[in-house]
């Protein structure tokens, strides 16, 4: 960028900031809208634990949160496929299609990504 391009672009944002109606409107949002993930849930672990779920984290290039949610989705899964395997939980014709198997894709920004197969 220029110093003519800096200058003017420096003109156009004093103009912006000393029009008042323009803080009377808000923007419309981006295009794009954050989906939410669900119910929030509050793990508390020890400092120890703590600190190494990080460290694998960070060996692996995801947020820990990220990681951890991995981890608890995928034993869930195991879970009821063990419930439902050894006829402990009960299951009535289509019941059992939220029992689905999960890929796991890490994404931009470091997150893991959880996708029905």
């Amino acid at each position: 960028m220029t110093k003519d391009d800096e200058k003017k672009l420096a003109e156009q944002l004093d103009r912006e900031l000393l029009d008042d109606s323009a803080w009377e409107t808000v923007p419309e949002a981006s295009g794009t809208k954050r989906e939410t993930l669900g119910s929030q849930v509050t793990v508390r672990l020890d400092s120890e634990h703590a600190q190494r779920l990080r460290r694998i984290a960070h060996s692996h290039s995801v947020g820990y949160t990220s990681l951890l949610r991995a981890w608890i989705i995928e034993r869930l899964e195991q879970e009821d496929r063990a419930l439902i395997s050894s006829g402990r939980l009960q299951t009535a014709g289509s019941a059992t299609d939220w029992v689905k198997e999960f890929t796991y894709q890490q994404t931009p920004g470091n997150r893991i990504a959880v996708e029905a197969a």
